[in-house]
């Protein structure tokens, strides 16, 4: 598959959940990295960013992509403009409330 095809297909998936922007970075033979711009991020851990987009992309990743090892960059505007950091900081407390730190559906 070209790289206009796998561009256009990435696009939609990201123009149909209506959450932002991302840019496409072709590495090595078989790496995607999506570097996704989304203030929905704002204030979610970025496992929560990851898993997010894992889920997004799930059904792609397994048919039309599966050829392709997917990395996720899930940035806010400002994160990705001016370096500054608006991932959650949950405490330890909270973590243990939730009684996860991190979860997955694979």
């Amino acid at each position: 598959m070209d790289k206009d095809r796998v561009s256009g297909i990435i696009n939609k998936v990201i123009a149909d959940a209506k959450i932002g922007s991302v840019e496409i970075f072709f590495e090595e033979d078989d790496v995607l990295r999506l570097e996704v711009i989304s203030n929905n991020f704002k204030g979610m851990r970025l496992l929560k960013r990851i898993d997010f987009l894992s889920t997004l992309f799930l059904n792609l990743a397994t048919t039309e992509l599966a050829d392709f090892h997917l990395v996720f960059n899930p940035l806010t505007a400002n994160e990705k403009l001016n370096g500054v950091s608006e991932v959650t900081n949950e405490s330890a407390h909270d973590i243990k409330k939730t009684g996860v730190a991190a979860s997955s559906h694979y």
